[in-house]
């Protein structure tokens, strides 16, 4: 989700569309949704290891900086904010003392911001991004840097067991970072133009058969390891094999489709604001559900697919506002300027 000033490719846009779609609709559903969340977080840390690009150490942490911290600042103070102006009008004010430590959460990236919590993948990725730049400069070799991204998804998947969270949400970077190094490896070698080589027929079939095993991994997963579903912003990953493995086959499929069809006008351009949706959605939805909880039934299987368009619609003023008017919010013009250059 992050906005780069990258050369960007259309597909990647269109699927960063889909997947924003997919986390808004299965924060809609109710329970969660076991297909959805299989793989929805992992394919946005693969897309982001898909678009990295190696830089001066100095110049890359600032780049971050403003295109994941400075926006996870802004919305957690923002999130913070809405929430506080909720208890007052609910006259919950035994709740304000707890509210107010809540602000620590801009200090310890951990989105405890009173309910806006999709935002923890902002500083997950922060540490994704830095980790991964850290281990391909200490790792020369193909062979050593998959080593480090093994090991890093054992320390991850024992932080899970052991359920430690640590700020920043260090304890899930350890395991995004194999999407993350996945998405490099794609990039890196090219896979989709060897792939493309390949008769259409073929890789259809083949990234059918992906998604055919994707679903019958994502929900055996559960249903062995004994969890409601894989979440990886609490850092539930179930059965360790099966988690990667379903994820990853989620992600091929929907990559493949993603790179055939290339554009979808309005979906690219969600995917060219999906940091703004992120932050925003969870919100929305909140008063969106208390609207219609008068006279909708909210358990209505369309009730979800209904709430995350409305939802959505609704948010499209706010990306016009922000990327005309407070562009640096989002990084799309440097808050702190990068070494070597200059603010505009």
């Amino acid at each position: 989700m992050q906005q780069g000033r990258e050369s960007r490719y259309d597909y990647v846009d269109l699927l960063k569309g889909i997947g924003i779609l997919l986390v808004v609709w299965g924060h809609s559903v109710a329970p969660r949704s076991v297909y959805l969340y299989s793989f929805h977080m992992p394919l946005f840390f693969f897309l982001s290891g898909y678009l990295h690009k190696d830089k001066p150490f100095k110049q890359f942490v600032v780049r971050k900086f403003n295109t994941l911290y400075v926006p996870y600042v802004v919305f957690t103070l923002g999130s913070w904010l809405f929430y506080l102006v909720r208890l007052l009008l609910h006259h919950q004010q035994e709740r304000l003392a707890d509210h107010f430590w809540k602000l620590t959460s801009v200090i310890t990236g951990t989105a405890d911001n009173g309910g806006n919590n999709p935002i923890w993948f902002l500083t997950c990725l922060l540490v994704v991004s830095i980790l991964f730049l850290i281990l391909r400069q200490l790792f020369r070799s193909p062979a050593g840097l998959g080593l480090a991204v093994v090991i890093s998804s054992g320390i991850g998947y024992g932080l899970s067991l052991a359920n430690i969270r640590l700020y920043f949400n260090t304890n899930i970077a350890f395991s995004g970072l194999v999407f993350y190094y996945w998405g490099f490896i794609a990039r890196q070698h090219a896979l989709l133009e060897k792939l493309n080589h390949w008769p259409r027929w073929t890789w259809a079939g083949l990234a059918l058969v992906a998604e055919i095993f994707h679903i019958f991994t994502a929900f055996l997963n559960p249903r062995i390891s004994d969890i409601e579903w894989v979440n990886m912003a609490g850092n539930t990953m179930g059965n360790y094999f099966l988690f990667y493995l379903s994820a990853g086959l989620g992600i091929f499929a929907f990559l493949s489709l993603g790179y055939f069809i290339q554009e979808i006008s309005f979906l690219n351009y969600l995917g060219k604001n999906s940091l703004i949706i992120l932050a925003v959605h969870k919100p929305v939805l909140l008063l969106l559900n208390e609207y219609f909880l008068w006279f909708l039934d909210t358990g209505s299987p369309y009730y979800g697919l209904f709430l995350s368009v409305l939802d959505v619609a609704l948010i499209v003023p706010v990306i016009s506002l922000v990327n005309s008017k407070f562009p640096w919010m989002i990084g799309k013009r440097p808050f702190i300027p990068e070494p070597g250059t200059s603010r505009q």
